[in-house]
């Protein structure tokens, strides 16, 4: 049950600080350091410019995606479970953006890659995470920081 609510707490906090970032870009921050800006970008697509124009299906395939996750949330462990719901904490980030502004808010830009916000970032970190985490049998070192979170989200169980 604590871990339950710790997942929903998670999620939460996601949503909460990459809509705060988001809310404090729409209403006028920013800056630029040459190197690296804060602007408003209204994305109607997905990552990396794909798909404009798309934010209805956009918005559909991330509904989907985290009904699939809660569909098949029995079968994933502790660990797998604590990336998934990171997912979903930014997928919930950019849904109601689409929702609420019809496009979603993107401000953090490196000049080297595409503009970003908080829950693309959560979302990618954690999808790297699911990904290394997957293939941990192939690594002694990654093998022992993941026993290391496990047990760190078994004792809040």
């Amino acid at each position: 049950m604590v871990i339950k609510s710790f997942f929903w707490w998670l999620i939460g906090l996601v949503v909460f600080f990459d809509q705060l970032s988001k809310w404090v870009v729409v209403w006028g921050f920013g800056f630029d350091w040459g190197w690296f800006s804060v602007h408003l970008v209204e994305n109607t697509g997905a990552g990396f410019g794909i798909f404009r124009g798309s934010n209805v299906y956009l918005l559909v395939i991330s509904l989907l995606i985290v009904g699939c996750i809660l569909f098949f949330w029995k079968k994933f462990d502790l660990v797998e479970r604590f990336f998934l719901v990171l997912v979903i904490g930014g997928a919930a980030g950019n849904s109601i953006d689409r929702v609420v502004h019809g496009f979603v808010v993107d401000f953090l830009d490196s000049q080297v890659w595409s503009v970003f916000n908080l829950a693309d970032s959560v979302i990618c970190v954690s999808v790297v995470g699911l990904v290394l985490y997957t293939f941990r049998e192939k690594s002694v070192w990654l093998e022992g920081r993941f026993v290391l979170l496990d047990g760190w989200l078994k004792k809040r169980v």
